[in-house]
């Protein structure tokens, strides 16, 4: 909930089955108690803040996500786990050495047993305010530029001095290896549908709360990864052919979509979309050159 429509709390007491001193008892009360922070209207509807939990942490301590979580914040972003593609695991021995020398788990990576890394919020509000990478990101490039990037000589010379220095290195083709990453974890997700749409839809119709839960944490792992991809091809400046081509102009998002109302006849290959009328609040100033104020063909 909103921090002005919150007027409730919890004070954690004593529970019956709790023993010993690890429990907090903040109201002196045989058990736990929820208390007014306000005063509150006659008929008021009680609504209280689960606190700043991000969406899967959300999921793990409740078994749901709220639809406000997703759909009334522009600021959504879960931590997500990101899994090498099996190819570009390299099998020479040379760059094998020099990755597990540096720390690689590489069999792990192959079999899929562990991440690549883990980005959380912290490093994506990095990320998206000053291009700043998180060690995790930095991590993944050394990873990129070590098996797939530097010449034998340079990975040579990693191994003799623990150095990292590639004369030719083309920003983009850092920025390939991430997209083509995120795409691989992208697909990870998919199920019976491969839009978030058709997956909140489906947890409506779900009578089981894991089920439901379930799916929309997918929504929020897909809607994480898409935003990163936004960053990504932002910074690299790879165009829309890397980018999701009919996600948020700002953001990335591809749920919830509208479409600008001035071109969104044209099609959704042209048509701009915004996951909120925020973000195309944002974007207008530079889109109102590209969309140009004309009435719909007559049919």
């Amino acid at each position: 909930e909103t921090s002005d429509a919150v007027n409730v709390d919890i004070a954690k007491g004593k529970w019956p089955f709790l023993r010993g001193k690890m429990f907090r008892d903040d109201c002196k009360l045989p058990c736990s108690a929820i208390y007014a922070t306000r005063d509150l209207a006659k008929g008021e509807s009680l609504a209280i803040s689960y606190g700043e939990l991000k969406p899967s942490e959300f999921l793990i301590k409740y078994a749901t996500i709220p639809s406000s979580m997703i759909c009334g914040s522009t600021d959504m972003v879960d931590s997500v786990c990101i899994w090498c593609p099996p190819d570009l695991v390299p099998t020479d021995t040379l760059r094998m050495r020099a990755l597990e020398r540096n720390g690689f788990p590489l069999q792990d990576f192959a079999s899929g047993e562990t991440p690549l890394t883990e980005l959380d919020a912290h490093s994506f509000g990095l990320y998206q305010a000053s291009g700043q990478e998180s060690p995790d990101i930095s991590s993944m490039r050394q990873f990129f530029i070590l098996g797939q990037l530097a010449t034998d000589a340079e990975v040579q010379q990693n191994i003799s001095t623990g150095r990292l220095r590639v004369a030719y290195l083309m920003p983009k083709d850092i920025g390939n290896l991430l997209c083509r990453t995120l795409d691989y974890n992208l697909r990870l997700l998919e199920g019976a549908s491969i839009s978030s749409k058709d997956d909140i839809e489906t947890a409506r119709q779900k009578s089981s709360l894991a089920e439901s839960g379930l799916l929309l944490g997918r929504v929020c792992q897909r809607e994480t990864l898409l935003q990163w991809r936004h960053l990504v091809c932002r910074k690299y400046g790879l165009g829309n052919e890397h980018g999701q081509r009919n996600g948020c102009r700002v953001c990335g998002r591809s749920y919830p979509q509208s479409t600008c109302t001035r071109c969104k006849w044209k099609g959704d290959a042209i048509a701009a979309h915004y996951c909120s009328r925020k973000h195309q609040k944002k974007d207008w100033k530079q889109h109102k050159v590209e969309c140009k104020a004309q009435d719909s063909p007559s049919i």
